[in-house]
């Protein structure tokens, strides 16, 4: 009798848990619907990378997070790429730059109206501190995102953070939610275990080094996606000096036109006098 009541106590437990996941899973599927009925979608500034995504963009009143592996690994610019698209319409931009290492002219270049950038920096004596914990509740910096994030005003919220409260992250996503603000957060690797309310997740790493130093090569991975959960890596290539980002071809791809340029060449140089007159025809 012992082993019939246990049994039955472990089957409600199985049934309602399976009743939760189904629950949950219809919550998120109406959300990401309603977001996507309403059309409210973001460029990332890269179509390899909106190809990502369920949707071909960044849905707005969401939080993005894109890990690196350490400081100018890329995963700043992309993050800042996706920013100046969210501010298109004329949103202010908000950077929470506790580190001090923001260089407003590189927003310039993505054509952001430095005119509607406010960069948020905590005093060099305040309780902010990337390497050491601090008190969540009273830091101004954060409550400074939360009200930047809650304003129908901002287009994007971007910054480099460490450690986040998960409170505080609820509060974030809240915030974001409630105006249709996109918030866009660069974050060590090392932080990924921690709990999260980002609809997106991304992990930049930055691959071997080019011979050409104007264009840096990385892998991109999506982690996560509420609509469609993890997804493929991808090879990208960022060309510093425009700003571009394209998908990186395979060594195989890059040989075949190599090849097909050489033939090319050769077949000109063989046959000079026939495609002058082609070109003054």
């Amino acid at each position: 009798m012992l082993t019939s009541v246990t049994t039955e106590k472990q089957s409600d437990h199985i049934n309602k848990r399976e009743l939760i996941d189904d629950l949950r899973g219809k919550i998120e599927g109406a959300q990401t619907a309603r977001r996507n009925d309403d059309g409210a979608l973001v460029s990332t500034g890269s179509r390899d990378i909106d190809q990502l995504l369920p949707f071909g963009g960044l849905p707005r009143g969401t939080l993005t997070e894109w890990f690196v592996d350490n400081h100018g690994s890329s995963g700043e610019f992309l993050a800042l790429l996706a920013a100046s698209r969210a501010c298109d319409d004329g949103g202010a931009l908000v950077i929470a730059d506790p580190q001090r290492q923001f260089h407003p002219p590189a927003a310039a270049l993505l054509g952001i109206n430095l005119a509607n950038l406010i960069i948020l920096r905590p005093d060099s004596n305040g309780s902010f501190s990337p390497n050491r914990t601090v008190d969540f509740q009273t830091n101004d910096l954060f409550w400074a995102i939360e009200q930047s994030l809650r304003s129908t005003a901002v287009g994007a919220v971007w910054g480099c953070l460490t450690e986040i409260n998960e409170r505080w992250f609820r509060r974030f996503q809240l915030s974001a939610e409630a105006s249709g603000c996109l918030g866009l957060f660069v974050r060590p690797t090392r932080t990924r275990c921690h709990p999260s309310w980002a609809e997106i997740r991304w992990q930049v790493r930055a691959r071997s080094s080019l011979e050409n130093r104007q264009c840096r090569q990385i892998s991109l991975q999506r982690l996560r996606c509420r609509a469609s959960g993890a997804g493929k890596t991808i090879q990208l290539n960022i060309n510093t000096i425009t700003g571009t980002v394209q998908h990186a071809p395979s060594e195989h791809a890059n040989h075949h036109r190599t090849q097909t340029h050489t033939l090319s060449l050769a077949s000109q140089l063989a046959h000079p006098t026939a495609d002058r007159r082609t070109a003054r025809a």
